[in-house]
């Protein structure tokens, strides 16, 4: 809890600086959002093409592709692509693990690329867990299928840094139940 407010400020101003950017290019630009945002998605329909992948163009106009057996969704606007991995683990509101979860999840935040989120609980009383990612992507950017790649590839290091973190709590709760000693029991040795 302690790092959710300052990793929720940290991305505000991210946000905010980013839109800035955004509208400065906008401005100083002849193309109009709806001319760059078809780039942008151009830009990475065919980065995606490259890696061996087949995206397709939702109804909304996001991309969706599948990467290494999971689905990402991805979102263009501006000089953006907001990346996402969809509901990829859930939990249940009540689950006693819950706030291992949570710590879990603000470690890797502030270790990796990706952004986690836990989303409200639905109507069953499920959490799922998304990651997201905000990357710039332009023509002159070099090196585009490397680029997106390597994002792509931080999603699983992300999921792997938050299940790997859940692990060690959870050792770390086994060790200091194994350290308690009772007080008041006491058993006695008797010569037989």
């Amino acid at each position: 809890m302690e790092i959710i407010i300052p990793t929720l400020i940290i991305g505000a101003i991210l946000a905010v600086m980013g839109k800035r950017l955004n509208d400065k290019y906008s401005d100083s630009s002849t193309e109009t959002d709806e001319e760059t945002q078809q780039d942008t998605r151009a830009i990475m329909q065919k980065t995606l093409t490259d890696i061996g992948c087949q995206p397709v163009i939702d109804d909304d106009g996001s991309l969706l592709v599948k990467y290494q057996g999971e689905t990402f969704v991805i979102q263009c606007t501006g000089l953006y692509a907001c990346v996402w991995d969809l509901a990829w683990a859930s939990v249940k509101y009540d689950d006693p693990e819950l706030s291992k979860i949570r710590d879990a999840v603000n470690e890797t935040n502030y270790s990796f690329g990706p952004t986690v989120v836990l989303s409200a609980p639905d109507e069953n009383g499920m959490i799922n867990l998304h990651s997201h990612f905000d990357v710039m992507l332009h023509t002159t950017l070099p090196h585009k299928a490397d680029y997106v790649k390597v994002i792509l590839d931080s999603f699983f290091d992300a999921k792997e840094s938050v299940r790997n973190s859940l692990l060690k709590r959870r050792v770390q709760k086994e060790d200091a139940q194994d350290k308690r000693n009772p007080i008041g029991f006491t058993s006695k040795q008797h010569p037989s």
